[in-house]
């Protein structure tokens, strides 16, 4: 019968870890965040769906001191026309 002593304990590495830990974290991780992007852009298909311009317009909402260099000067560089509001005050 051979005895083991602490300096000489077979080192398994971090191999073990990974695949009882890491990896089924990594798939549990990887499934929540799946459900919760399909669950938001189901929502987010019905609100695109109804257009009532609900939306107050806030007194610094769209505030242009000066126009823009590119596109027709009025819209930002990151403007969505499906998510951003613009409403020209008279």
């Amino acid at each position: 019968m051979e005895i083991f002593f602490p300096q000489k304990l077979p080192y398994k590495g971090p191999g073990a870890y990974k695949i009882s830990v890491c990896i089924p974290a990594l798939l549990i991780t990887s499934l929540n965040a799946y459900q919760l992007h399909t669950k938001h852009h189901s929502e987010a298909s019905h609100r695109s769906e109804s257009d009532d311009d609900s939306t107050p317009e806030y007194p610094y909402q769209n505030i242009r001191t000066r126009r823009f260099f590119w596109g027709d000067g009025d819209k930002t560089l990151f403007w969505n026309d499906r998510v951003n509001k613009h409403k020209i005050s008279s």
